[in-house]
């Protein structure tokens, strides 16, 4: 009898400890706090520990992109960059470091820019609706000797200026082959096959060339034809109409549409043309754009303004994934 109370009590005692262990580890797994907070719409991740994330952020003990430091206001991003936030101002300084070359974008406002980080070359966005659009042209050239676009009439002033000119296939990054008697291109060739979905081309990663679907979407969220061309454009920059009213427009959604130098005009106030990834034809694609003259978008799809020419130079505005 004294030995079964022996047992008894020992068994009791160890599930007592087990309970008791249990309740604890139960009330650290509800309390204790997390390694990161991973943003994983900018591919992003910010050092903890942390019982909560700021909005957008999900609470995790691993970071699924690189991560060096350990400063509680480090930001991490994909590849081999670093980002470093500035807490009190929200502008942050950016590096990417690959094959030995170091690019910068210096500081800035991830709520409003975006670095590109193969050239280090920094651009504003702005979100209108479900989208997220560059809010000024794309001007990448390309790595030597991987040179695509030209500036207008060869001077780097107007990149500077209206961003880089690119035919439809520079746009695409659609490589030319042999085979048409000399060389091939997509400028000239039905290349539907080539084109993938959110297809980058010349775009920085995660953006991408714009449909027409997701063009129209823009003008038909902004307004429609042809209130959006007012809303569209910049307040200033544009030449007058032809009746003498200005050719000017309310940016009202910060889309920001200036004038551009013109490979065939010495004028640089009364148009712009972006491309879309849609081709039609062989040889033609459509495209987007907005004059001084001419009332409305001119979307070129063949019906309210004529298809243009994939050998056409146009500029570019990316669109994010």
């Amino acid at each position: 009898m004294n030995k079964n109370k022996s047992v008894f009590l020992a068994v009791s005692v160890s599930l007592a400890i087990i309970i008791i262990l249990s309740c604890s580890v139960d009330n650290d797994l509800r309390t204790r706090n997390y390694e990161y907070c991973v943003f994983f719409s900018i591919e992003k991740c910010t050092k903890g520990p942390f019982e909560v994330c700021a909005e957008g952020g999900t609470l995790s003990n691993n970071c699924p992109y690189e991560f060096s430091g350990n400063s509680s206001s480090e930001i991490v991003g994909s590849s081999s960059s670093s980002e470093r936030q500035n807490n009190s101002s929200g502008n942050i300084e950016i590096s990417s470091s690959s094959n030995n070359i170091n690019i910068s974008c210096g500081g800035y406002n991830l709520a409003t820019h975006f670095c590109d980080y193969r050239d280090g070359k920094l651009y504003k966005y702005v979100i209108i609706g479900t989208q997220n659009w560059m809010a000024e042209n794309l001007n990448y050239r390309g790595i030597e000797p991987n040179i695509v676009g030209r500036c207008a009439r060869n001077d780097t002033a107007n990149c500077t200026k209206d961003g880089r000119m690119y035919d439809w296939a520079e746009t695409m990054l659609l490589a030319e082959w042999d085979g048409c008697n000399s060389i091939c291109s997509c400028n000239s060739n039905y290349c539907n096959s080539l084109i993938t979905e959110k297809h980058q081309g010349v775009c920085p990663i995660g953006w991408h060339i714009p449909t027409q679907t997701e063009w129209i979407t823009l003008i038909n969220f902004v307004g429609g034809n042809p209130t959006a061309e007012v809303k569209l454009k910049a307040e200033n920059g544009w030449a007058n109409k032809s009746n003498g009213s200005s050719g000017n427009g309310t940016n009202e959604f910060g889309f920001n549409a200036l004038p551009v130098n013109d490979e065939n005009s010495t004028s640089s106030d009364f148009n712009v043309s972006w491309w879309s990834a849609t081709e039609f034809e062989e040889h033609l694609a459509f495209s987007l754009g907005l004059m001084s003259f001419v009332d409305g978008v001119l979307m070129s799809d063949g019906e309210g303004y004529p298809k243009r020419s994939k050998w056409s130079r146009f500029h570019t505005r990316c669109i994010k994934d």
